[in-house]
């Protein structure tokens, strides 16, 4: 599991912690090295993640469907919700072979997630290793649901980090980030954070208007 994870539950109380403090603290967690932060996996998804885009449109096309496919099958093996939705619709994913097909798979909807979070989480993961999150609540109440700890958010910071990359991101860079963060002065009325863990400055698109 990565460190990032294990921490996760002590994040509430950092963000209470004077700014200093979260400057130094976070100063000496950036100086972990990567594997340790975000686990092992997290070399194994940076290395796909920077092949894949080599990749010939045939290649790119056949993984698409493989791991849909892939994923669909856990879900109606692992998730009852699945399995019932899969089966009042007649869709079968082990017989997905092109992605013209989803047109005959159930859609999910924000109210099905909030009504069956746990016939909608996988019976074959361990309770150790889910991880219980929720949305900002931007458009409303908020939503909850579950990560997969070590794989998830490695994953998830592998391929934003690749992405960068192809614009000039390098390991350890500065960033200022406009995204949907509510910020921890926002009592304050301040748009702006940081995220000393990441370095990261970020500017709330929640709190943005054409004044500031």
């Amino acid at each position: 599991m990565s460190l990032e994870d294990k921490l996760y539950p002590l994040l509430s109380l950092y963000e209470r912690l004077p700014q200093g403090a979260r400057n130094a603290i976070g100063a000496t967690y950036r100086l972990l090295p990567r594997r340790i932060r975000y686990g092992k996996v997290y070399g194994e998804f940076r290395q796909l993640a920077e092949e894949s885009p080599e990749w010939s449109a045939a290649e790119i096309a056949e993984y698409h469907v493989r791991e849909l496919r892939r994923t669909l099958v856990n879900a109606a093996s692992y998730c009852p919700f699945y399995q019932r939705a899969f089966a009042k619709a007649g869709f079968d994913p082990s017989l997905l072979r092109s992605t013209d097909e989803l047109a005959n798979c159930p859609l999910l909807t924000k109210e099905d997630i909030q009504n069956n979070l746990n016939d909608l989480t996988s019976t074959n993961i361990p309770d150790s290793q889910k991880l219980y999150i929720t949305t900002g609540g931007s458009t409303g109440v908020p939503v909850g649901f579950h990560l997969q700890k070590g794989v998830s958010r490695p994953k998830e910071q592998a391929f934003m980090e690749a992405n960068w990359r192809r614009i000039g991101y390098f390991d350890k860079a500065r960033l200022a980030l406009i995204r949907g963060h509510v910020t921890d002065s926002r009592s304050e009325g301040k748009v702006i954070s940081h995220d000393a863990t990441r370095n990261w400055l970020l500017l709330s698109s929640y709190h943005l208007t054409d004044e500031r």
